[in-house]
């Protein structure tokens, strides 16, 4: 039987989007992620989604590059729709401004962290599976295909 990770790296390579995935103590919709080769860069990007209870769910996007088998790109970003963007406006509006915006999300972070866990560490360790993945599955196709024309073309001479 499958394990919940390969379960949403199946799902992030190749199957349509699955919801409610439990991973890394949280729960997540798990969407396709875009694997694409171009000469010595592979790219991986996606988004999966972190279910937040009785309001909009959190978004993970991310990109990952990866040159000459080396990762050159890692941009993760984390658009918190859940109670981190509620709090957020109520610190705001109560402290009148008095506190920098800086300090605010720190706040608002602490309470959504409160409230369902580390999901970011989960997420963005989640998120850098799913690009390893894309990468190993890229690189494994594109080594497979070399070695199938070197073969064909030692059969033709």
């Amino acid at each position: 039987m499958a394990t919940a990770i390969e379960k949403a790296l199946k799902a992030a390579m190749r199957s349509p989007e699955v919801k409610d995935l439990n991973v890394f103590g949280h729960d997540w919709n798990i969407k396709k992620a875009t694997v694409t080769k171009s000469e010595d860069t592979i790219t991986v990007e996606g988004q999966i989604s972190h279910n937040v209870g009785w309001s909009s769910d959190d978004q993970i996007y991310y990109e990952f590059v990866f040159k000459k088998n080396k990762l050159v790109k890692n941009n993760i970003k984390i658009d918190e729709k859940g109670w981190a963007s509620i709090a957020g406006k109520i610190i705001g509006v109560i402290s009148g401004g008095i506190i920098p915006a800086a300090d605010v999300e720190s706040l608002a972070n602490r309470i959504e962290n409160m409230a369902h866990g580390e999901w970011q560490l989960a997420g963005q360790q989640l998120a850098l599976r799913i690009g390893l993945e894309g990468y190993n599955r890229k690189s494994k196709s594109t080594v497979a295909a070399k070695k199938g024309r070197k073969s064909k073309s030692a059969e033709v001479a």
